[in-house]
C-alpha cells in the first residue's frame, strides 16, 4: 500500500466516523423530544430484553422502545395502576439544657482543712472537695413532626411487539410521579389513562355491563367478552371470582 493509498484510506475512516457520530448526535437530539419515562422493573424485564432500571421512549407515530435499542419497536396496549400508597415518618428532636452544680460547700471544707494542715494538704483537700458529687438540672424538650412519605408500588404495563406481535407484560415501581408521565404517552391516538388494579376494578367492570347484555345472545361476541374479562383475569385486575360471575352473566347461566 503506497503512501496515497493510506491517506485516502485515513480519510475514509475520519469522514466514516464523522458520519456516525452526526448521526449518534441526531438520534439523541430526537430522543431529547421524544415523550419519555424512566422506571425501575420488578418483573418482566426480560421479554423486552432491557435493563432492570430503563427509560422507555414513545416516537411520534406512536411506537414506544427502551434505552437505546430502537430497533425492537412496542405498542401500548394496557396500563394499570392501583394508585399512590403513603408510609408515616415521625421525626422527633430534642431541645434544652443539662446544667451540673457542684455542692461547693464540701469543696471549701476541702481546702480549708487540708490548708490548715500543710500547703500540700490544701492541694489534696482542694481535690477531695472538687470530687464531690453534684446535681444535675435538667430542661428538656421533645418535639415530633409527621409527614407522609410516598412509597413505590406496583404497575402493569402490556406492550405488544410490533414486528411479531408478541404481547410482553411488565411489572415496573410506579409513584405518583411517573404515572403522571406515563400517562403523558398516547395508546392508539389516545392518552394512556390508568386502569384501577384489583381493588377498584368494579367501576371499571360495571361499565362494561350494557355491552354484555346486548351481545351475549350472539355466540362470537359473548367469547370476545369472556375473553376481554380473562384478559383482566391474567393481569391481576380482578379476581377469579369477579370473572366467573361475569362468565356466567355473559353465558346466561
Amino acid at each position: 500500500m503506497g503512501f496515497n493509498d493510506l491517506i485516502k484510506k485515513t480519510g475514509d475512516y475520519l469522514q466514516k466516523e464523522k458520519e456516525r457520530k452526526a448521526e449518534v448526535a441526531q438520534r439523541n437530539r430526537e430522543r431529547m423530544q421524544m415523550t419519555k419515562v424512566m422506571f425501575s422493573i420488578c418483573s418482566g424485564q426480560q421479554q423486552i430484553k432491557t435493563g432492570q432500571t430503563t427509560t422507555m421512549f414513545q416516537q411520534p407515530t406512536g411506537e414506544v422502545f427502551f434505552g437505546t435499542n430502537q430497533r425492537v419497536l412496542y405498542r401500548i396496549i394496557e396500563y394499570s395502576w392501583s394508585g399512590p400508597q403513603y408510609n408515616v415518618v415521625t421525626n422527633s428532636t430534642k431541645t434544652g439544657t443539662h446544667t451540673k452544680k457542684s455542692k461547693s460547700g464540701k469543696i471549701v471544707a476541702g481546702a480549708v482543712i487540708g490548708g490548715m494542715i500543710n500547703p500540700v494538704g490544701s492541694l489534696v483537700g482542694a481535690a477531695a472537695g472538687a470530687g464531690g458529687k453534684g446535681v444535675t438540672n435538667i430542661n428538656e424538650n421533645t418535639h415530633s413532626v409527621s409527614s407522609q412519605v410516598e412509597v413505590n408500588t406496583p404497575a402493569t404495563l402490556k406492550l405488544q411487539n410490533v414486528e411479531t406481535g408478541q404481547i410482553a407484560s411488565i411489572v415496573i415501581a410506579c409513584n405518583t410521579l411517573i404515572d403522571s408521565q406515563i400517562k403523558c404517552f398516547n395508546l392508539d391516538g389516545h392518552t394512556v389513562e390508568t386502569i384501577p388494579a384489583t381493588d377498584n376494578t368494579v367501576p371499571v367492570i360495571e361499565a362494561m355491563d350494557d355491552t354484555t347484555s346486548q351481545t351475549s345472545d350472539n355466540g362470537i361476541d359473548a367469547v370476545k367478552e369472556i375473553k376481554r374479562y380473562k384478559e383482566l383475569l391474567d393481569i391481576g385486575a380482578i379476581t377469579q371470582e369477579e370473572f366467573d360471575i361475569k362468565k356466567s352473566q355473559v353465558l346466561n347461566l
